[in-house]
C-alpha cells in the first residue's frame, strides 16, 4: 500500500514542481518587462533620453539636465505609480478571495464609490485638500464597507449576494458624489473631478513617499491576514 501510495504520490509532486517552475519564470518575465518599460519610460518626453543614459543617470553618472529631468521630474511619478499599481493589484485580489468572486473589486462592489463622495465631500463641503482629503476617502470607504456589509450580512455570507449589495450601494454613492459636484463651486468641483479622475503629473518625493510608506506598511499586512 505504502509503494502504491508513492507511486501515485510522484506525479503530484512533479506537477507541483513544474507549476511552480512556471510561475517563477513568469514572475522573473514580468520583472524583466517592468524595468525595460520603467527605463522607457525615464527616457521619454519633451527631453528624450535614451536608455544607456538613463541607466547612467540612475548609478550617478549623468550628463548636463539628466540627473535633474531623470530623478527630479520622471523619476518620483515612476515610483508613485509603482506603488499605486501593486496597491490596485493587492486590493483587488484581496476583494476576489473574499468574495470569491472574479468580478469583486473595490470599484465594482461600491467600497471606491464610497471613498470617493467621503473625499468630494471633503473637498466640495469642508473645502479642505491635502490630508484632509486623503482621511475623508478612507473614511468613506470603511463607512461604506460597514453598509455594504450590513445590508448583505446574512449567514452564511454569500458572495454573490455581497456583489450584487455592493453594486447597489456603489451607484448610490456614485449618484451623491455627481451632486456634490454639480452643487458645488466650480473651482472646489474641478479640484475635486482631478482628485477623483487621478494623475501622475507634478508628483514628487514626497508623494511618493507617502504611496511607498503605504505601501510597505499595508501590503505585507494583507499578505499575512489573507484568508
Amino acid at each position: 500500500m505504502s509503494a502504491l501510495a508513492t507511486d501515485s504520490a510522484m506525479p503530484l509532486r512533479t506537477l507541483l514542481a513544474r507549476h511552480r517552475g512556471q510561475a517563477l519564470r513568469l514572475r522573473l518575465l514580468l520583472l524583466v518587462m517592468l524595468v525595460a518599460a520603467g527605463l522607457v519610460a525615464l527616457g521619454a518626453g519633451d527631453y528624450p533620453i535614451a536608455p544607456e543614459r538613463v541607466l547612467a543617470t540612475l548609478f550617478g553618472v549623468g550628463e548636463g539636465r539628466e540627473p535633474f529631468i531623470i530623478l527630479t521630474l520622471r523619476l518620483p511619478r515612476l515610483v508613485t505609480a509603482l506603488a499605486a499599481g501593486m496597491a490596485f493589484g493587492v486590493a483587488g485580489a484581496i476583494f476576489q478571495s473574499l468574495a470569491r468572486n472574479p468580478l469583486a473589486s473595490p470599484d465594482i462592489i461600491g467600497f471606491d464609490s464610497g471613498a470617493a463622495l467621503g473625499a468630494v465631500a471633503i473637498v466640495v463641503i469642508v473645502g479642505a485638500g491635502g490630508y484632509a482629503v486623503a482621511g475623508g476617502a478612507i473614511v468613506g470607504g470603511l463607512v461604506t464597507a460597514a453598509i455594504v456589509l450590513g445590508l448583505a450580512w446574512r449567514r452564511p455570507l454569500a458572495p454573490l449576494r455581497l456583489v450584487l449589495v455592493g453594486i447597489g450601494v456603489g451607484i448610490v454613492c456614485s449618484a451623491l458624489t455627481s451632486f456634490l459636484l454639480s452643487r458645488g463651486d466650480i473651482w472646489e468641483a474641478s479640484a475635486a473631478q482631478a482628485w477623483l479622475t487621478g494623475s501622475l503629473n507634478a508628483r514628487t518625493w514626497t508623494q511618493a513617499l507617502v504611496a511607498c510608506v503605504g505601501a510597505a506598511l499595508l501590503v505585507p499586512l494583507a499578505l499575512l491576514t489573507k484568508p
